[in-house]
């Protein structure tokens, strides 16, 4: 799908992640379940080659792979939105210019490094001008190393029209989607929902979570838009405690994402791919044992999947 005007983002955006066999190549069978698994819980799109998605640890092969795999399985039930990064200009151009012709509806990138401020909005335009589709900034300078400034971010969404929506992951997040929003920018949740509840009263109306449980995130955006700010607060605390711990590291939200989701049949393995820092075996029980104090509320089980525990 071409797009030549901005758009909003509305809705919930689950962030996949990349499974693989135990072969250690990606895991078709486990994405098209995940994808499966996301439509059912109500989204309206899903994130591939995100942060989550161990983008950094694959091909670029593994990566036109993992796309097409997306699309196939999302099959214009929910939007598809690819990442496209690179640390210089023209690969990054390349890449959404293939996921384009995949038929990704949205493209995501990171900037580069060292990148100056003239070459950042013209690393936008190219992935633009190489897909026409609508590009979001990731704003997540703990994992990036760079820093956006909203001036920047301002000039980046006036010079390339299509890249003016921003996915807050530098905290504190509420207080920079307000400036965001007065400069004119159209913001998106992240952070694994770690702040969601206060960024919905600031006036996010999307948000790009995990894929374990995203028909609570739908609740809680359905919710905030009935004005029913009690289901959104309850919800958030129950969550509150598991995200926290999630987001200690990036590791760390991966592999207990897989865990979780290889207990329950969806994904072959729960593999990551080296080198990596999972959490050691007494973190990963902490935080399945939470996960399966929500299960029955917040992933419902299926017919011939094993339970966790």
């Amino acid at each position: 799908m071409t797009v030549t005007t901005p758009r909003r983002f509305d809705g919930v955006y689950s962030v996949l992640v990349t499974p693989f066999t135990a072969a250690g190549g990606i895991d078709l069978d486990g994405v098209a379940r995940v994808v499966d698994h996301a439509v059912d819980s109500g989204v309206t799109g899903v994130v591939t080659l995100g942060l989550a998605s161990e983008v950094g640890r694959l091909t670029d092969d593994e990566r036109e792979a993992l796309v097409a795999a997306v699309v196939a399985a999302a099959d214009g039930r929910v939007e598809v939105v690819a990442g496209t990064e690179h640390a210089a200009g023209a690969p990054a151009a390349r890449r959404a210019a293939h996921a384009a012709g995949a038929g990704a509806d949205a493209l995501m990138a990171f900037p580069p490094a060292g990148a100056a401020e003239a070459q950042l909005v013209a690393y936008y335009a190219g992935i633009t001008e190489a897909s026409g589709l609508p590009v979001i900034v990731q704003d997540a300078p703990a994992w990036t190393q760079v820093r956006l400034s909203t001036d920047l971010l301002a000039r980046v969404g006036r010079e390339v029209p299509l890249a003016r929506h921003v996915k807050v992951e530098a905290p504190p997040t509420p207080p920079r989607i307000a400036a965001l929003h007065a400069a004119g920018l159209e913001c998106i949740g992240g952070l694994g929902g770690l702040y969601l509840a206060e960024e919905l009263d600031r006036g996010v109306t999307a948000t790009m979570p995990g894929c374990l449980f995203p028909g609570v995130y739908v609740e809680m955006l359905r919710s905030h838009a009935a004005g029913d700010s009690q289901v959104v607060q309850r919800a958030y605390a129950e969550l509150l405690p598991l995200t926290v711990s999630l987001m200690s590291s990036l590791d760390v939200f991966v592999a207990v994402h897989k865990h979780v989701l290889w207990r329950r049949g969806l994904i072959a393995t729960p593999a990551l791919r080296g080198p990596a820092q999972p959490p050691d075996a007494r973190q990963l029980d902490w935080c399945v044992g939470l996960a399966e104090r929500l299960t029955d509320r917040f992933l419902p089980r299926s017919r011939g999947t094993r339970p966790l525990g």
